[in-house]
């Protein structure tokens, strides 16, 4: 029996509230920023673009106050990169500027170079237009796209190549971010054989772990300590003290059912507090939950689908309070179930699968089978008060979030 087993509504409310926000804070380079959490609110000191600049190849021409001679007289050029020595033009006086290039006051437009006719005159160069263009054609002015004093990140920001390419353009090349979380993984049981190692019957490769890391290095955080032990109270007890100096987070797989070599709730009792064990889910009913001097620990279960439908539930509520965001809701379509599947009563079933043409497919075919989860995109739910489903009938589709998209 589970002696703490909880309900999936209690525990992200226990999640919630028995996991805190991450104080520490370190100043970064801006092009190692990506994926990382800004703690800063962010405010542009300059104003984008910063002077009025020319959208093509082509001449600015002065305001004229008259169109029935449409012809200008070219008094020289601007260069991309360098102040113009042209500050303001003259009735009749226009000057190339390149795509780029600064505009001098006094420009009614820019005409592209292959809309105008360039010709000579009394040793000078000219350029005549059919038609008068609208005023500030082909001009971007000074602050059309960025002013000062203009929010360009709020606080707990996601760092996205979007926000770096911004950040950058108005002339940042700090930033300060939330250190990432400190995770341990501790791998229980002498079976669970790391990959490239010969096996031995009864032994297995071990994908549960190999699993785990990549959504918390997903999830932006860094493992700070890696473990492997058998399965006694005492191994398990030794590597998670020696982790807790060093860990924001610790997560161990195995150990976590009710058997005589289930021993991680036993460790963890003996060191801090059990606040679950078990949960109304299936796959993955043989999690725990709990703190020793005030580091959570997550149990998971040794049979990676298990741990895959627990991971994907549990971690975004965890890295969130962590990282003390905003709550990012998952991707969800409305689609129709290929076949029947069944409920459970009392409990959720969290069914993986895929989509093709707008109808879901489960992949699930037990919680040990690594191909359930490895051949999804995301889930369905079937919760305790549900019935049956039948083939056709329209069921909600989860897609597995992903914090680097």
């Amino acid at each position: 029996m589970f002696p703490r087993i909880a309900k999936w509504t209690d525990v992200q409310k226990i999640l919630n509230e028995r996991i805190s926000p991450l104080s520490r804070v370190e100043k970064i380079p801006i092009f190692e920023a990506l994926h990382r959490i800004s703690i800063v609110e962010i405010e542009s000191e300059l104003s984008l673009p910063q002077f009025n600049r020319s959208l093509v190849d082509g001449f600015a021409i002065s305001n004229r106050t008259s169109e029935k001679e449409l012809k200008w007289k070219i008094i020289g050029e601007t260069k991309i990169g360098f102040q113009s020595e042209f500050k303001k033009l003259k009735e009749k006086e226009s000057v190339y500027v390149p795509t780029g290039g600064i505009i001098p006051h006094n420009c009614h437009s820019v005409v592209k170079i292959e809309d105008s006719l360039l010709f000579h005159e009394n040793n000078n160069k000219f350029i005549t237009i059919l038609k008068l263009p609208n005023k500030n054609t082909h001009i971007e002015l000074s602050g059309s796209d960025i002013t000062v004093g203009q929010t360009l990140i709020e606080k707990n920001t996601f760092i996205t190549p979007q926000i770096i390419s911004l950040l950058s353009s108005v002339g940042i090349n700090e930033i300060t971010v939330n250190t990432k979380p400190r995770i341990t993984v501790i791998v229980t049981g002498h079976e669970i054989i790391p990959p490239g190692e010969k096996l031995e019957l009864g032994q297995v490769y071990d994908s549960t772990s190999a699993l785990l890391i990549s959504l918390i290095k997903t999830y932006g955080g860094l493992i700070s300590n890696f473990h492997r032990t058998g399965e006694s109270k005492e191994e398990i007890i030794e590597k998670i003290i020696s982790s807790l100096n060093t860990s924001d987070l610790i997560v161990t797989t195995g150990g976590t059912s009710v058997g005589k070599a289930d021993n991680v709730a036993k460790a963890v009792e003996d060191l801090g507090e059990v606040i679950f064990h078990g949960i109304n889910i299936r796959p993955g009913k043989p999690v725990l939950f709990g703190k020793i001097k005030d580091i959570p620990l997550i149990g998971f279960p040794g049979f990676v689908t298990s741990t895959a439908v627990i991971a994907n539930l549990f971690f975004p509520i965890i890295f969130q309070k962590l990282f003390n965001i905003k709550k990012i809701n998952p991707k969800v379509l409305k689609v129709k179930n290929a076949k029947y599947l069944k409920a459970f009563t009392d409990w959720h079933r969290i069914i993986p699968g895929y989509l093709s043409d707008g109808v879901f497919y489960s992949t699930f075919k037990t919680s040990s089978a690594i191909s359930s989860y490895a051949d999804s995109e995301g889930y369905i739910i079937l919760d305790p008060e549900d019935s049956d489903l039948p083939e056709g009938k329209d069921v909600i589709f989860i897609y597995y979030i992903n914090w680097l998209k």
